[in-house]
């Protein structure tokens, strides 16, 4: 069986209660080490054709949490009335480099 590339990420949306705005990467390290390298921060995310860079060059994203911060993820978030924990996807667009975020 030929073993095809993962060309998206199943991701869910992310806030601490406050001002914190992110995408919890499922999968655990595993999927973030596949799609992900931290030589490459900050990672390019389009959002309504523009892209947002957001920094994975931080000992939280490989050891913790796996959470892809940024506050200007919120907007996105509200006009499509998701709240935390629902699912989202980061479509790959350039392998470790460029994503689109996608429902």
């Amino acid at each position: 069986m030929l073993e095809t590339k993962q060309s998206r990420i199943k991701c869910s949306v992310w806030s601490n209660g406050a001002e914190g705005f992110g995408l919890n990467v499922l999968g655990g390290i595993v999927v973030r080490k596949q799609n992900f390298d931290r030589g490459e921060s900050p990672i390019l995310v389009e959002l309504n054709g523009e892209y947002v860079r957001i920094n994975i060059d931080k000992d939280g994203f490989w050891a913790g949490c796996g959470h892809l911060i940024k506050k200007s993820l919120k907007p996105w978030f509200q006009e499509r009335g998701l709240k935390t924990g629902d699912r989202v996807w980061l479509e790959i667009v350039e392998p470790k480099k460029r994503f689109r975020l996608s429902l």
